[in-house]
């Protein structure tokens, strides 16, 4: 039969290797935690050195921004404007053509030179 003893002795050596492979592993993995949490403290107060600048960058941007809005709405009104005017001059020019061309017309003849029917 096993002594209850024995077990005991060989379950707290098992335990004791067990916990020294922990403690083995867990002492690189908190030493980077270290490491990790010190860089990010130190990102965190180069951040908020840069904050005023990070606010200037922001409004620099809302001021092109606004900008940019500001002459869209200008340029589409230029356009709106040309286009009216092209319309007008094409208007104009086939105005033109037409009154040149029904000077040509009598009533002999008709546009393409053949006798007018009507």
């Amino acid at each position: 039969m096993v002594d209850l003893n024995l077990l005991l002795v060989f379950s707290f050596v098992i335990f004791t290797l067990l916990f020294f492979c922990f403690f083995v592993v867990m002492i690189p993995v908190v030493y980077q935690l270290v490491k990790a949490l010190s860089s990010l403290q130190r990102l965190m107060d180069t951040v908020s050195d840069f904050e005023p600048e990070v606010k200037e960058v922001k409004e620099s941007i809302r001021n092109v921004k606004n900008l940019f809005s500001k002459s869209s709405s200008s340029i589409r009104t230029n356009l709106n404007e040309a286009s009216i005017m092209t319309v007008s001059v094409a208007h104009g020019v086939l105005t033109g053509v037409k009154e040149y061309f029904s000077s040509c017309k009598t009533v002999e003849n008709s546009y393409n030179g053949k006798k007018d029917s009507g």
